[in-house]
């Protein structure tokens, strides 16, 4: 996948744009896979959030192996913080509280999900918080 990315890429947006259809219909590369790809380079690396979320339940939905996933994310832009690997992680995480949630005090559960995110804070290079503080909210907001 980065080899079809960079060779998309190199030709220019317009050029990826003109020959959108013809570019998915080539021998030998699937369809799904290139207009995932043609799409990627039309989105580029400054790729909003919203095409990036688009992009990505394509990517999953089609079965797209973890490492290809990886590598178009990147391509446009979802590295660090943004990187699927990264957020996989951090859902992963919220989803082993859920047989504890209803049994957590509120602080106790603001507490776990930022610990969670500090750990996927440390995991990009930032450095670990030296503490995770959590202020009740009052009722109503």
């Amino acid at each position: 996948m980065p080899a079809l990315l960079s060779e998309l890429d190199a030709h220019g947006r317009q050029w990826v744009s003109l020959n959108r259809d013809a570019l998915v219909h080539t021998p030998g590369v699937g369809p799904a896979r290139m207009a995932l790809a043609v799409e990627a380079v039309l989105a580029g690396p400054e790729a909003s959030d919203e095409r990036l979320t688009v992009i990505m339940g394509e990517m999953q939905a089609m079965g797209l192996p973890d490492d290809q996933q990886e590598a178009v994310a990147h391509f446009c832009g979802a590295f660090g913080m943004r990187a699927p690997s990264i957020a996989d992680h951090y859902v992963k995480g919220a989803a082993a509280l859920k047989a504890e949630w209803p049994t957590l005090p509120p602080a106790e559960r603001a507490k776990r999900l930022g610990q969670l995110a500090a750990a996927e804070l440390v995991a990009v290079g930032v450095p670990a918080p030296t503490s995770i503080d959590v202020e009740p909210i009052e009722d109503g907001g």
